[in-house]
């Protein structure tokens, strides 16, 4: 939120309830209230401006601003910022004003916050033994010793002590209408005075990594929360328009939460890495039930949470290493500031040694074969020690839920599970893995398959199906979430066959287009409106109603956005729009695909990248572009951007931006796509032998297969010559199957020697 302050707390009556005197405490307490938190533009702003490139940039009520957002490290915003604002307005509600006073400059308010202690508090009310130590913890100056969590704080301020002072006075709650500033490089209006601030950019190392000392309550025991227990509507009758900006809740999959949270809390009890494989039909809700685990254990502090994505063509946020780069809040730096910023972590929280910042700068930004690095990996073990080290220490507060996503393109994610789970059979390691995989994907991914048969092999690992929701639930879903008419609720059921995912995508289009109106017993559907036969072909139709809003250019640059991967660099996409003639991407563009919830963005906006929200939506836009016979042009603006990108690298010895192997892998896929095979060849070739260097033979296989098939496919007999001027690719796959155990024996033992 990054604003918290008296001005932006709304407290009314619950419907029904009495209006409380403010002056009186009611017996038993102000039970009928309720509190909302308001005025989330300042997280907007903040979101928008935090990209690669910006420059200084704070914000916030100085009464009440952490002393991160002072120093404007945005990389180091996290719970525990909005906690010092919590402590600064739960202050003032015993006070009367916050911690340092409202009335002194901007530059006064920086250094209180930055240097100064609080003053003592000496509440003129009644308050629990213990309020002003609670306090104080909210109000470190160092976010690592503050509390990590909402639930930690809640936790330790139930545990204190009864009031010991008795009421004299009530506090006056400064006024409402206290100013919030935005900091920039201009100077900032306020009240009519120019008041120029610097605000310095400052790398901080406040990362929440055995942060010790802090306060962590044990997991609940029970995963339901009280919404759970009578779920809102999601069409409210207040605003249909809100539809799109509230998730809906899950309905039923009791079994499947409930399996997952006691995974977690074995997990946690054993200290011991447990997987969990959710496995299922696309839009059965697998990421859905993954997303549920991460949100509720990170609001009830039980877990810290990590995910992993993946994709056919692997993009700039695909696999571990971007994964790790998203965590330590990387994105954006090169290669020296990332190593900066890596050692200003982990020398905070007491790993002095640099040949542990280097390799761990390998395993987020690998460097090329020719670049001289202090530290180079010869087998896929040697960096999924480096990971599991830098895992290891962000266990020691508390559990870490691993979500892999999509592991049906992800085998060096699902080669890493196998080895935490072989790990944690000789150390402590509390991690519980979760998987999602799509069937129908899965049958056709020979090597991912084998990999994650191996794993559920393993005695801590489980197979968790998720089907189609069972009849009385679709109707629950449908009629009592959703709010549909009974008639039109019979027809999306009958049609939808139990697909979540189909139906809340489809009543989100008939939202956005206006097409329900309240009737006696629900919303209903305008008559003349027919339902799609198919998630894909509700997808096609939601595409080009979308884009015929938008001009020609726009729609192609999504479409090339599309070709580019499931996650979106901004400043790639924009680069790949010059080489594609007619694509012309906008900020209008994106704020469309932002309000209609067609994409995502991450804690830092969507300057630093954004993803699809569904795949079948970008399967929509691949279509559409190969229906016009546009695919192969952007494919091509694809592969020379990114050749183009590598040999730069290649020529200066640098790393190039998501490493070697996957950078070549990508430029050779594109080049396919774009019907040029001769061109992908080297490229697929140079990826295996980068494969190769670093023992990660499986990969290497697969690009040898995919080489070998784009010259048995494409170039007919040339293709003998090829074959037999690179016959050591033959033998690869014989490597591939016998170094394979043997690479990882070699990294077991190798470890055990360390």
């Amino acid at each position: 939120h990054r604003d918290l302050k008296p001005g932006n707390v709304l407290v009314a009556p619950r419907p029904g309830a009495p209006i409380p005197s403010r002056l009186e405490r009611p017996p038993g307490g102000y039970v009928g209230l309720e509190v909302k938190l308001t005025d989330f533009g300042l997280a907007s702003i903040v979101e928008a401006q935090e990209t690669v490139d910006a420059g200084p940039f704070a914000g916030g009520t100085p009464a009440y601003m952490a002393p991160e957002q002072f120093e404007s490290r945005w990389r180091d915003y996290g719970p525990w910022t909005d906690l010092y604002g919590v402590g600064c307005l739960i202050w003032s509600m015993v006070k009367g004003l916050p911690p340092f006073g409202t009335t002194t400059t901007v530059e006064e308010k920086r250094h209180q916050h930055l240097n100064e202690l609080p003053p003592p508090l000496e509440p003129p009310v009644a308050v629990p033994d213990g309020l002003e130590g609670w306090l104080r913890t909210l109000l470190e100056k160092d976010p690592a010793r503050r509390f990590r969590r909402a639930a930690d704080a809640l936790s330790a301020l139930r545990a204190l002590g009864p009031p010991i002072t008795l009421p004299t006075s009530t506090p006056s709650l400064p006024p409402s209408a206290v100013p919030t500033l935005v900091f920039g490089e201009q100077p900032t209006e306020i009240d009519g005075v120019s008041e120029n601030l610097e605000i310095e950019r400052v790398t901080g190392s406040n990362l929440a990594i055995a942060a010790g000392g802090v306060h962590v309550p044990p997991i609940p025991a029970e995963w339901r929360s009280p919404d759970d227990a009578s779920p809102r509507h999601s069409l409210p009758s207040s605003g249909l328009g809100l539809f799109g900006l509230r998730t809906p809740p899950l309905v039923d999959r009791n079994a499947e939460r409930e399996a997952l949270w006691q995974a977690l809390r074995r997990t946690d009890r054993e200290k011991t890495v447990r997987a969990v494989v959710l496995t299922g039909p696309g839009g059965s809700g697998k990421s859905r039930l993954a997303e549920w685990l991460c949100q509720r254990a990170h609001e009830t502090g039980a877990a810290q949470i990590m995910k992993a994505v993946h994709s056919p063509i692997p993009g700039p946020a695909h696999g571990l290493g971007p994964m790790l780069r998203a965590t330590l809040r990387c994105q954006g730096l090169d290669r020296v500031r990332l190593r900066d910023r890596v050692e200003e972590i982990f020398a905070s929280r007491g790993v002095g040694r640099p040949d542990e910042w280097d390799a761990l700068t390998e395993v987020i930004e690998p460097s090329s074969q020719d670049a001289q690095v202090p530290i180079r990996f010869t087998t896929p073990t040697e960096r999924y020690v480096t990971i599991r080290r830098l895992l290891q220490a962000m266990t020691a507060e508390r559990p870490l839920v691993l979500w892999l996503d999509d592991v049906h393109h992800g085998l060096d994610a699902l080669r890493f599970a196998v080895y935490l789970l072989d790990y944690a059979a000789r150390q402590p390691l509390p991690i519980l893995l979760v998987l999602t995989a799509t069937d129908e994907l899965l049958e056709k991914r020979k090597d991912e398959g084998n990999v994650l048969a191996e794993l559920l092999e393993h005695e801590r690992a489980s197979r968790l199906a998720v089907e189609a929701l069972p009849a009385t639930h679709r109707s629950a879903l449908v009629r009592g979430v959703l709010g549909l008419d009974p008639a039109l609720a019979r027809r999306v059921e009958d049609r939808t066959h139990g697909n979540p995912l189909f139906v809340v995508q489809l009543v989100g289009d008939w939202v956005q287009r206006g097409l329900l109106r309240v009737g006696a017993e629900g919303f209903v559907l305008h008559d003349d409106e027919e339902l799609p036969s198919d998630v894909s072909g509700m997808w096609a139709q939601r595409v080009a109603r979308m884009l015929a809003r938008r001009t020609d250019e726009e729609g192609h640059a999504l479409e090339l956005a599309a070709v580019l991967g499931s996650e979106v660099d901004p400043a790639e996409w924009g680069a790949a729009c010059l080489l594609a003639p007619g694509a012309h991407p906008s900020d209008a563009l994106l704020n469309d695909l932002l309000d209609q919830r067609l994409v995502r963005t991450g804690p830092d906006g969507p300057g630093s990248g954004w993803t699809f929200s569904h795949d079948t939506l970008r399967t929509a836009l691949l279509n559409r572009a190969d229906e016009a016979g546009r695919l192969p042009i952007w494919h091509r603006a694809c592969a020379e951007l990114l050749e183009g990108e590598a040999q730069r690298h290649r020529r200066t010895a640098m790393a190039t931006p998501s490493g070697a192997s996957s950078w070549m892998e990508r430029v050779g896929r594109h080049w396919l796509g774009a019907g040029q095979p001769e061109r992908a060849l080297p490229w697929l070739q140079e990826g295996a032998r980068e494969r190769v260097s670093t023992g990660d033979y499986a990969v290497a296989e697969q690009l040898v297969l995919l080489r070998d098939e784009a010259l048995r496919d494409r170039l007919g007999a040339q293709a003998c010559a090829d074959v037999q001027r690179f016959e050591y690719t033959a033998a690869l796959e014989v490597y591939a199957r016998g170094l394979h155990d043997l690479a990882r024996r070699c990294g077991t033992l190798r470890e055990d020697a360390r």
